[in-house]
């Protein structure tokens, strides 16, 4: 019996209104003073939440039905993204009957509902506006391969029902459960349908085996894997490529990858990806480089006293001051010279960090007008940008001003990998903020609120103001599979500067980031010759200079285990990490270079593990040799490195024996 798409897709947001209607309505009853007032609100916010998702996706998905039926259904059942987020929902819908009550009410699991509801619904529009099928291709003849084992299931349980008197609950006519739903979602596919990034599969139980260490491994089949390799460069949101495109620069092997019985099977097989995030805030960081918050910043948070900032520091024609160099306005972080007129400003007591007088005094007294709001939709008053400024020129110049996100810091962490430690405009700040997963921890000295205020609450005192809750981050699938890079040094544009160079026929935006930055999904498209790479920063997507990282070396689960390959490629470009990196496990090698005992442990995983022309064995990014040079290798080659393990150091069965491991960085510039 196949899925039915409107129930799984459809009947979740349905299920977040029923919700939060029924803890409207127990927010009537009896209940502590302190929990009602916080539970409706929380409801009410739920209950639009899910109304104005229902709306929209359901505009969305009755067009395209319309026009493509039942195919449209069906594909959308199998995209892994919509997937994971439909999942997440349940997830969180499964016990949320029992948090509607005044009693047991909790903030954070209003607000993670409401998040969830809001990033499965743009994940289903955004995936039906992109969507674009094509003729499927002819399926496997039968006998290839036996079939895969089914995936792995996790049982749940639910504990009975609650003993407390009958109230309003809502009645969620329950969808498949996780493990049939998972089971349907795999079964059948109508059409092929092409997308710029390529889903994950769930994790399985072992993900050390090499692809390519079994020794009956034929060239061909080695080649029919690729069809995982077929990453396009220039994932969707890329500004200035077109949707739907699909450049894999790997002429020549469609044909192969069609009748390859691993075409389909590979595909649906792959697991998650082996490494684990670093989302740790350490000391290469960007906010560690530029010596953390200021000192002013942080008594001004504690204490609250309005003394620690100047309010009578003057900036003369001349553009001296107390603080040095030109003016910076917090609220949008740009240089203001000062060249004809004294202009009295507010300025930190510990650094030059400064804004225009009258702006801090309304905000010093409170005044409704002294609010402001982002393009993210955010609010804040200037004494946020006060507490969490670091000191004025502790970056390479003196006039730029710069901000840390003060959860991040506290948590020592940030949110995903790849976000931004130090922020450059308020602008940005606060678009991080808001991607905060809410309500925030508490943090001495800052005062947050959330949802639609009240008309009474219009004059309310705070810090930071969440009206929405939590914008997501849309991240492509096989971002996991792809290599992270820390800046080496700062790529962005500072003002009066000429534009940032482009790579040849690049109309995008580049990606900009200070040094310190993590970036992650790093990718070196063909056309540009190893001198450019495409990652992701902070949320956002773009090209920038090798030479401005150094990829991050592998982590010990990211290697494969020992063992012979038979196979063989040449290196598409030079590969050499700097010397002087005590147990960094690359391999360095030229361009033309032949690489023996080739190994991964996917197809499409970024780092692979070889043999070079002087007999050193090491790992090396998958982007620098040429995949069409991939083919079975000698067999007096092949004899003379039988039983040997990865490094000489490895077992068979994963044991990590190897020094080094992630915590190297190698230059990627050669």
């Amino acid at each position: 019996m196949a899925v039915d798409a409107e129930d799984l897709l459809i009947q979740p947001f349905r299920d977040v209104v029923a919700a939060g209607a029924a803890a409207v309505a127990n927010a009537r009853n009896d209940g502590p003073a302190s929990h009602v007032d916080r539970m409706a609100r929380a409801a009410q916010a739920l209950v639009r939440e899910g109304e104005r998702a229902l709306t929209k996706v359901q505009l969305v998905w009755n067009d395209h039905v319309a026009r493509h039926g039942d195919t449209f259904r069906e594909t959308m059942v199998q995209q892994a993204s919509i997937e994971k987020r439909r999942l997440e929902l349940e997830e969180l819908l499964w016990d949320f009957d029992d948090f509607t009550h005044p009693d047991e009410f909790d903030q954070q699991r209003y607000a993670a509902l409401q998040a969830a509801t809001k990033a499965l619904a743009l994940a289903i529009i955004d995936t039906a506006k992109r969507l674009n099928f094509e003729t499927t291709i002819p399926p496997t003849p039968t006998g290839g391969f036996p079939p895969l084992p089914p995936l792995p299931t996790r049982p749940e349980t639910r504990a009975g029902p609650s003993s407390r008197p009958p109230s309003v609950r809502s009645n969620r006519p329950r969808t498949l459960s996780k493990p049939k739903a998972a089971q349907e979602y795999n079964a059948g596919n109508a059409q092929d349908v092409r997308r710029d990034s390529i889903p994950s599969s769930p994790s399985t139980a072992h993900t050390r085996t090499s692809v390519l260490s079994d020794t009956s491994t034929s060239s061909s089949a080695l080649l029919g894997s690729l069809d995982s390799l077929v990453i396009p460069e220039d994932p969707p949101d890329a500004k200035g490529f077109p949707p739907g495109s699909n450049n894999t620069d790997l002429l020549g092997l469609e044909e192969l990858l069609k009748e390859s019985s691993f075409h389909s099977e590979r595909r649906k097989s792959r697991p998650a990806s082996p490494r684990i995030p670093d989302c740790g805030i350490r000391e290469d960081s960007t906010y560690y480089r530029l010596k953390g918050l200021c000192k002013g910043a942080t008594r001004f948070r504690k204490d609250g006293h309005w003394g620690s900032i100047k309010l009578s520091s003057e900036y003369d024609a001349a553009g001296t001051s107390v603080g040095g160099g030109d003016m910076m306005r917090a609220s949008d972080g740009l240089a203001v010279p000062f060249q004809y007129e004294t202009a009295k400003v507010g300025t930190c007591s510990e650094c030059g960090y400064a804004d225009d007088l009258d702006n801090v005094e309304l905000d010093k007294s409170n005044k409704p007008e002294a609010v402001r709001t982002s393009a993210c939709g955010a609010r804040y008053r200037l004494r946020l940008l006060f507490k969490s400024h670091l000191r004025q020129g502790s970056s390479s110049s003196s006039s730029e001003t710069n901000y840390a996100c003060l959860w991040c810091v506290q948590a020592g962490a940030v949110m995903r990998e790849g976000d931004a430690t130090v922020f450059r405009s308020a602008e940005n700040l606060l678009r991080h903020l808001a991607r905060h997963p809410q309500p925030l921890p508490s943090l001495s000295g800052i005062s947050v609120r959330y949802g639609r205020l009240l008309p009474d609450d219009a004059d309310d005192i705070f810090d930071l103001h969440l009206p929405e809750s939590p914008t997501p981050v849309p991240m492509p699938e096989n971002v996991a599979r792809l290599a992270t890079a820390v800046a080496v040094k700062d790529h962005y544009r500072r003002p009066g500067r000429g534009k940032l160079d482009k790579p040849p026929g690049y109309d995008a935006d580049m990606l900009e980031f200070m040094e310190g930055a993590r970036i992650v999904g790093v990718i070196f498209p063909e056309k540009w010759g190893g001198k450019y790479c495409l990652g992701r920063h902070d949320g956002e997507f773009g090209a920038f200079p090798a030479k401005a990282v150094e990829l991050q070396s592998p982590q010990p689960s990211e290697i494969p285990a020992g063992g012979e390959s038979g196979m063989s490629a040449t290196a598409r470009w030079k590969w050499a990490p700097p010397g002087g990196k005590e147990g960094a496990p690359w391999l360095a090698f030229g361009k033309g270079e032949v690489i023996t005992n080739v190994q991964c442990l996917y197809a499409d995983y970024w780092c692979w593990s070889g043999t070079n022309s002087k007999g050193k064995t090491g790992v090396f990014p998958q982007s620098h040799i040429d995949l069409q040079t991939l083919r079975g290798q000698d067999s007096t080659v092949a004899k003379k490195s039988r039983g040997r393990s990865f490094f000489g150091m490895r077992s068979h069965s994963g044991t990590d024996t190897t020094k080094g491991g992630s915590g190297h960085r190698n230059s990627i510039a050669g």
